[in-house]
């Protein structure tokens, strides 16, 4: 053949509809502009199977706009070619699983330049992965072990559904993340480092385990410190931190709102200040009086409880293994 070209062909998931391989050609037809499928010997390979990743021109589908039956695909193998566009529909599912081979520690062990999410993405891997630039997530991603190496070209999600971080980061020191409204869950020492953003949306923090949310105050404007997302969930296990690209946290506090929520306000050396309006506890929790700035290695700054020093009036006893001392006479010893 002469090699397939059309910048406008389509690659369809006609494999199995549970726990389908994406390396696996069989599960995979590559169809022209007009729908019709491209003959096998159009396709160009690479001396590889004929996967999306071989004809990287053409978009890639899982499932179908409508889809009632739910589709499983995992991507178990590393394949440095990027896709040129992902759609995973409705009742889809792509499981992202691919690891480093053969020593290999960099470049993208899954890459496309642009995605849309209407069903289920799982990222389950600590490799780099790409999701591209250009971005609809509607649906549910999901980000398991990885510690920030899954990308997104312009560092923003257009994020109208669900982003499930367990045991894992969303965003860098140095390239922080924008995420444009929906919901994002944290979850088993998660943490989001994040770009300011006032557009809305709703961060679940687990109360039971260590979760951080980061902040980057270096490119807002006076208007930006108005942080209108919900948090809910806080509890003693829960971290606000404030990035190293930032202006230096001095102070901060809580204050109990009407509605029985809190905002959490930071105030920054540059004299400007970054308000969380909408902090809700987790059962039977109350947040500190009294909190203090602590530096966090190279990422910045931690926003931690302090607990104060037991005070005691003169005159009141102590209880010892001496009998009962005034507090102003017991001394060291």
């Amino acid at each position: 053949g002469t090699g397939y070209q059309a910048p406008d062909g389509t690659w369809r998931w006609t494999g199995a509809s549970s726990g389908g391989d994406w390396s696996d050609p069989a599960n995979w037809t590559l169809c022209d502009n007009e729908g019709d499928p491209v003959p096998a010997s159009e396709i160009p390979s690479g001396n590889g199977p004929a996967i999306p990743q071989s004809e990287q021109n053409a978009d890639v589908n899982v499932g179908y706009s409508g889809n009632q039956t739910p589709n499983v695909v995992v991507a178990n193998a590393p394949y440095y070619n990027q896709i040129r566009s992902l759609s995973v529909w409705d009742n889809s599912t792509l499981k992202i699983t691919a690891q480093y081979e053969n020593g290999d520690s960099n470049g993208y062990v899954f890459a496309t330049a642009g995605f849309e999410n209407y069903g289920t993405i799982i990222v389950d891997t600590p490799a780099k992965v790409e999701l591209g630039g250009i971005n609809v997530q509607a649906g549910t991603l999901t980000i398991m072990n990885n510690d920030g190496n899954v990308i997104f070209d312009n560092d923003k999600i257009n994020n109208g559904g669900t982003i499930n971080l367990i045991n894992a980061s969303l965003g860098t020191t140095s390239n922080p993340i924008v995420v444009d409204g929906g919901t994002i869950n944290l979850q088993q020492n998660s943490s989001v480092l994040a770009n300011l953003w006032g557009e809305g949306g709703t961060i679940n923090v687990d109360p039971e385990t260590v979760n951080t949310i980061y902040i980057n105050d270096k490119y807002s404007n006076n208007d930006g410190n108005l942080q209108n997302t919900v948090i809910n969930g806080v509890s003693g296990n829960t971290h606000f931190g404030i990035l190293g690209t930032s202006s230096k946290p001095v102070s901060a506090n809580y204050l109990l709102n009407d509605n029985g929520s809190y905002t959490l306000t930071i105030k920054l050396t540059d004299g400007r200040s970054i308000n969380y309006t909408d902090v809700n506890m987790a059962a039977g929790y109350t947040p500190p009086k009294q909190v203090s700035i602590v530096q966090d290695g190279t990422t910045g700054w931690l926003i931690e409880a302090t607990t104060p020093a037991a005070c005691f009036l003169a005159g009141v006893k102590i209880r010892t293994s001496s009998g009962d001392i005034p507090v102003e006479d017991i001394r060291k010893g």
